[in-house]
């Protein structure tokens, strides 16, 4: 149910409330795939090489970085246990075959995003891994629970503008900036959308319910 509510809730959303248009959300997609990189995907990685990682009180990075270790930790020992050695690795056939299909569907063979289309030793694998649990879990929950709190005050992100950006400093004022801003249905159709992504599935099992449970 919930992928169906997705998929109207994004062909309207593209239709009326999204300044790309139906034809451009493709065309946008296409340009973030063509620029996505592994190294952007694993957050030790990506915190460095964005440079935020001397920065005091990033909170994303401490937690993120604690999160991804917690991560790391047990598929190594899952890793460890069922592959005594990197031969065993390069010699799975499911697996390579996986990690390839990843590697031709998800990125389209894009060599430059240096995403492995083959994974040769115990601690490729063991990041491959972490990287796509962590991207499943904390850093959807990140990204996508928040939506609702901050965009359903639509100035915070307006999804489309009836006017360009002003070219001139000093020349917007508050009549200008409310003309700019997309009309009621575009902000109801953008905060619909914000609000079902946020919205956390009816069928969800939380671990922590079978901890009350037995307490």
């Amino acid at each position: 149910m919930t992928i169906f509510l997705h998929i109207s809730c994004f062909s309207v959303f593209s239709l009326k409330a999204s300044a790309t248009g139906k034809g451009g959300v493709p065309v946008l997609l296409r340009k973030v795939t063509a620029e996505l990189t592994y190294s952007s995907l694993c957050v030790p990685d990506d915190i460095k090489g964005r440079g935020m990682d001397q920065i005091p009180n990033y909170l994303y990075r401490d937690d993120g970085l604690k999160i991804w270790a917690a991560i790391e930790s047990y598929v190594s020992d899952i890793i460890n246990y069922y592959y005594t050695s990197d031969e065993m690795v390069k010699e799975d056939p499911e697996l390579q075959a996986w990690v390839a299909e990843v590697f031709k569907e998800g990125f389209l063979e894009n060599k430059s995003s240096e995403v492995p289309y083959s994974l040769e030793t115990r601690a490729s694998l063991i990041k491959y891994l972490t990287m796509a649990i962590f991207r499943c879990s904390a850093q959807h929950a990140a990204v996508n629970s928040g939506q609702f709190d901050f965009y359903s005050w639509m100035p915070n992100g307006p999804t489309t503008m009836k006017s360009p950006p002003p070219s001139t400093k000093g020349v917007t004022t508050m009549k200008t900036i409310l003309e700019t801003l997309p009309d009621v249905n575009a902000t109801t159709s953008g905060v619909t959308v914000v609000w079902v992504l946020s919205n956390e599935p009816m069928d969800r099992v939380s671990c922590l319910e079978g901890v009350r449970s037995n307490t």
